[in-house]
């Protein structure tokens, strides 16, 4: 069987799937790692998937969250639109809420100048091009296509993934690129994960399994406007909710087309549905409560997943190009 990890995005809220594979790492007593041929992550999810593959354990990556939350998210940016002070409400009209400098200080820091090719596994990381709108998936060197990818640094890779329009600016490679989030089109990755598999590797459909790992889901706040007449005002952030929703249902029905499983026997999806608002992206405020989420989500899950996941490690990577 080959195995996918796909992680979603979600800003903080990465604290619970870094958690939950934490905790499952834990019970298992051995490298998470070794049980996947793929990772596919976008944004916080290409985060993690990134640290994965250049070696990091779940916990390590969990504690660069809990130690760097609030250095990536400032507490006191969050008030900005409440001050009353006319600069104030202008400055922030037309800025990033936050800077990308304190990220790219702690994936320096933390990544130490590695490159994707330096990755033990198979990885996915989704951005998307500002200047063409055209997506943009980094990939390591898992076909003889993939000729380039994989020489460019892991921190870079990561900014562009990560770069959520309105909460940062878009991101500028060394390369020449302007680079955002690839949650504008991939914020739950496994469908195209499922379609890698199967046209870039070639593995056979029936013998590809996915542990989909989302961020939290949100009870929908935008089902309230079935059977009105919303304006814009109705709507608000409920348009950007129903998009990211259908994105993610598209993407897992991509993925159960793709790999033939309609009764979802080798496709797992781990999503926690909670009330709507209960955590945002920048909600650092938060995190003990998704470290709690993932614990608890490990420990019902672990004896679901152990005989499709972790039952057998799989081959190690060999890259078609190396560095």
């Amino acid at each position: 069987m080959k195995k996918i990890l796909s992680i979603d995005g979600g800003g903080i809220k990465g604290v619970f799937p870094a958690a939950f594979l934490a905790d499952i790492e834990e019970k298992l007593n051995k490298p998470i790692i070794d049980y996947f041929d793929l990772i596919a992550g976008t944004s916080t999810g290409g985060i993690i998937a990134l640290g994965l593959g250049l070696g990091f354990t779940p916990r390590e990556i969990l504690s660069m969250y809990e130690d760097n939350a609030e250095k990536i998210f400032p507490p006191k940016k969050k008030q900005c639109f409440f001050k009353r002070k006319t600069p104030e409400l202008v400055r922030c009209a037309f800025e990033a809420k936050y800077s990308t400098a304190p990220l790219k200080d702690i994936l320096t820091k933390k990544f130490e100048g590695k490159l994707l090719g330096q990755s033990t596994k198979r990885l996915m990381i989704c951005a998307t091009n500002l200047v063409t709108g055209k997506v943009n998936v980094f990939k390591t060197a898992h076909h003889e296509r993939l000729e380039t990818d994989y020489k460019r640094s892991a921190v870079e890779i990561a900014l562009a993934t990560s770069a959520a329009p309105y909460f940062f600016s878009p991101y500028q490679t060394v390369w020449g690129d302007s680079l955002v989030d690839g949650g504008l089109w991939a914020n739950n990755p496994m469908g195209f994960a499922a379609v890698e598999s199967i046209n870039y590797l070639n593995w056979p459909r029936e013998e590809v399994a996915i542990l989909s790992v989302s961020c939290i889901g949100d009870a929908p706040e935008f089902a309230k406007l079935a059977g009105t007449e919303p304006g814009g005002k109705d709507w608000g952030l409920g348009v950007v909710q129903l998009a990211m929703a259908s994105q993610s249902h598209a993407s897992m029905g991509m993925a159960i087309h793709a790999l033939g499983d309609m009764s979802l026997e080798r496709i797992k999806r781990i999503e926690p549905i909670v009330p709507a608002k209960t955590f945002s992206l920048d909600g650092t405020d938060k995190v003990e409560l998704l470290k709690g989420l993932g614990r608890d989500q490990a420990k019902h899950e672990k004896k679901n997943l152990e005989k499709l996941f972790f039952s057998e490690k799989v081959e190690p990577f060999v890259p078609v190009y190396s560095l």
